[in-house]
């Protein structure tokens, strides 16, 4: 009987002639139900079987990958050719099959050295190389995993996942940061502890010659040379004292008291404070002449921290000598007030002829713990202070700078309508 005229049949039921076999074979009596290439009909069909098996894995597969928000992509070891990108993958570095994944990810035009699948098990379900890195390409960090796994054309081949942590890399940057800053606080709020004490001895000692400087002097009055020295003794330990009281009212850590202040009179009473803060080549003016003379209800203490502040910003900002004007004035202006109301206002104003202030950096001189600063010689908290003062109060600050053309800053405090002080007789700036 002739190859094509044979029925098979399998679990009781019939089953057609395979293709291979209805082709016309040798007369060799031996070649029955074998195709021409010697494969059985059993055999052919369980090989489109397996294919169709495959072919369903390879799209099971591809499926999960596309699935997958981050990076992901298939490459051979050996040519180093994309075998499968996913839609994240191509978002990220721009690359798709077909392409050598070092051009991708690396902008290399050779191989990379080693390569990292070479850090992997080389065999399907053996150990993964998880690593983290920047890109070159993109500037962003991932952490990948790179593992081997068999393809559906039976080749080895390795996937990678490569999860963006780019935000992660800085938050971590960011805290690390902070975390220096903290220390260095902490080291200021040291030595600040350490210098309020100083003061705070140092103005018993003051105090203690004062007094005995002051028995001299009636003990001399008859001897003219003698008097002038206890005289001039006099005045430096009065003015040491008036220092060390400054000192102690400016680092005390009590609650804020607001009193009627002439703001003018406190400006003046800060100076020599500022003085101690500048070197002998920044000159510095104070102009208080303004009438009526503007009383606002502040703490003093926390307007000289504003003052001293903003004198040790300008003095950074002029390493090489310059000039600072310290200025009092009054105005009406609805930026005053930070409801936005129009009120009289009394305006501090700090000007100096230093190096100015970027636009990049204007945006952020107010944030806790920016500086433009090296590191080490500033936290970042100066300016972050005074606003925070300012605000308490009621009032607005601005900056008006340019890179190269100094810095002016402008306070605007609320006026205490309720009391009103003449201005005395005086020049309307002086050199402190």
């Amino acid at each position: 009987m002739h190859a094509h005229a044979r029925i098979n049949k399998l679990d009781g039921e019939a089953k057609k002639p395979c293709r291979h076999a209805m082709l016309e074979s040798s007369n060799d009596p031996t070649d029955t139900e074998k195709s021409p290439q010697g494969e059985s009909c059993e055999g052919a069909a369980e090989r489109m079987q397996n294919a169709h098996v495959l072919e369903g894995d390879r799209h099971q597969l591809l499926a999960v990958f596309a699935s997958i928000d981050e990076p992901v992509f298939v490459y051979d070891p050996n040519s180093h050719e994309l075998l499968y990108v996913n839609e994240s993958f191509r978002e990220h570095f721009r690359g798709d099959v077909g392409r050598k994944c070092h051009e991708v990810l690396r902008g290399l035009a050779t191989p990379c050295s080693p390569c990292v699948a070479a850090r992997a098990s080389g065999k399907p379900g053996g150990h993964a190389f998880v690593w983290e890195y920047r890109n070159p390409v993109n500037g962003r960090w991932y952490h990948c995993v790179d593992k081997a796994i068999r393809w559906p054309d039976e080749r080895v081949v390795h996937y990678q996942m490569a999860v963006d942590i780019s935000a992660r890399k800085k938050a971590e940057k960011e805290n690390t940061r902070l975390t220096d800053r903290l220390e260095e606080l902490q080291k200021q709020e040291a030595v600040g502890h350490l210098a309020a004490g100083i003061a705070h001895d140092l103005n018993n000692i003051f105090t203690a010659m004062s007094g005995a400087i002051g028995a001299i002097e009636r003990r001399v009055t008859h001897d003219e040379d003698a008097r002038l020295a206890a005289d001039m003794l006099g005045t430096s330990a009065r003015r040491a004292i008036e220092m060390t009281r400054s000192l102690l009212a400016f680092s005390r850590r009590v609650p804020s008291e607001r009193q009627r202040l002439d703001l003018c009179a406190s400006v003046e009473e800060t100076v020599p404070l500022i003085r101690y803060v500048l070197p002998t080549s920044i000159g510095l003016t104070i102009d208080t002449a303004c009438d009526p003379r503007p009383v606002v209800r502040t703490d003093h203490a926390q307007l000289q921290q504003i003052l001293l502040n903003l004198a040790v910003n300008a003095r950074d900002a002029m390493p090489d000598g310059g000039a600072l004007r310290i200025a009092v004035a009054r105005s009406t202006s609805a930026s005053g007030d930070i409801t936005g109301t129009s009120r009289p206002t009394a305006c501090l104003i700090v000007e100096d002829t230093g190096e100015g202030i970027s636009p990049e950096a204007q945006a952020r001189i107010f944030d806790k713990f920016f500086t433009t600063k090296p590191r080490g010689q500033g936290t970042g908290l100066g300016l972050s202070i005074v606003q925070d003062v300012v605000h308490e109060h009621g009032g607005s600050i601005e900056v008006q700078s340019g890179q190269g053309s100094g810095t002016t800053f402008t306070i605007r405090l609320p006026i205490d309508d309720a009391v009103t002080l003449p201005s005395p007789e005086r020049s309307s700036e002086r050199s402190a």
